[in-house]
């Protein structure tokens, strides 16, 4: 009668965030290789871009996969049974696991361009006039040709940058000398910010979930109950999980928590665990679902993205950027329909976490 109970309080010992214990020990750093892949879109034909008749074409490139490192760094452990820290991650190109390499070359958008265009649309004629001058005198350009590693980590230079940051005003910031998807990051121990989590040693349903980021309960970015730090980050959740309920995720690129819901069951070397997914609801900002409507400014709502795609603006230095699943799966039509090449599929684009429930460990992110 006493040993189920017994057994259960080991195993749930085994799993609190503690010195001393497995979950800790694989917290810190993560015992088993993870590979981050990468597709690219490669625009075709960007010449084209002034005419209505033609719609832009992407071709997918990839995968490029790179091995990926976690370790927790200047971690504290607190009293009411949080722990703070930075992770520190770190990538290395796997070219056995790639098609391709990094000297692959890709066009798209020019991001600084359309950066400096979006920040004007507000502005005086003559301001816009004044701002159109300095992106012609400079070259400026719709498009621009780099290679993978450039657009992925490395960067590339880019003379607009230069001239606008001589420039000196505060009505264009461009806070980078580089400009990449995640220049900056590889390395990093600050990029994705101070994470604040509970440990379970008080109550184990509450382990791994977020109190606080960058020192604060709300990101900043959003309004409640949008703003709330919410969810965990995805690389630890408490044991005796409730199949049947979602689960909450916190992206830093985007800014905010995201809502994945149970769907069936995933194997993986003779384990079953659970898989939560991203549905139509996770990525919409209020056109479908009202409790969503938080994601969006209602002062602005007009100019919010239709479902399935989300802005991303106010986290990335005011860069237009959005985010959607692969080939904008579960986005609106529209979407699909304004370009050309999105093919998207369910089981090649859905996103999902698989979790084994009894042990809440992660066995897979797709």
């Amino acid at each position: 009668v006493f040993w189920p109970g017994i057994a259960d309080n080991l195993v749930v010992d085994g799993l609190t965030l503690k010195p001393g214990t497995d979950a800790y020990d694989s917290w810190l750093e993560a015992p088993i290789p993870i590979y981050l892949s990468f597709y690219m879109f490669n625009w075709t034909n960007p010449e084209d871009i002034r005419n209505p008749n033609i719609k832009p074409n992407f071709v997918e490139m990839g995968p490029y996969t790179f091995l990926e490192k976690h370790k927790k760094e200047n971690y504290t452990f607190y009293d009411n049974a949080t722990v703070a820290y930075y992770e520190r991650r770190t990538w290395f190109f796997y070219p056995e696991r790639s098609n391709g390499t990094l000297d692959d070359m890709v066009t798209a958008a020019h991001a600084i361009t359309a950066t400096v265009a979006d920040e004007m649309r507000n502005q005086r004629k003559i301001v816009k006039k004044i701002i159109n001058f300095m992106l012609n005198y400079e070259g400026g350009k719709l498009f621009v040709t780099k290679p993978v590693g450039e657009w992925i980590f490395e960067g590339y230079q880019d003379n607009i940058t230069d001239f606008l940051n001589l420039f000196n005003t505060s009505m264009i910031d461009i806070p980078y000398k580089r400009f990449g998807w995640l220049a900056d990051r590889n390395e990093s121990l600050t990029y994705d910010g101070l994470f604040t989590i509970h440990t379970g040693t008080d109550d184990i349903s509450n382990l791994g979930r977020l109190t606080h980021w960058n020192g604060k309960p709300e990101t900043g970015f959003y309004k409640k109950p949008c703003g709330v730090v919410n969810g965990t980050t995805g690389d630890l959740f408490p044991p005796k999980m409730n199949v049947n309920d979602e689960i909450t995720i916190f992206a830093t690129d985007a800014c905010r928590f995201m809502n994945l819901s149970p769907r069936g069951t995933f194997e993986n070397h003779g384990l079953t665990a659970t898989k939560w997914v991203g549905t139509e609801e996770t990525l919409d900002s209020g056109e479908n679902y009202p409790n969503q409507a938080c994601f969006c400014d209602e002062t602005r709502f007009d100019e919010c993205p239709k479902t399935g795609v989300v802005e991303c603006k106010a986290c990335r230095d005011k860069a237009p950027i959005y985010s959607s699943f692969p080939h904008f799966y579960l986005a609106d039509q529209s979407y699909i329909d304004a370009v050309s090449g999105m093919k998207p599929e369910k089981e090649k684009h859905e996103f999902f976490l698989a979790v084994e429930p009894t042990t809440g460990v992660p066995v897979q992110v797709h």
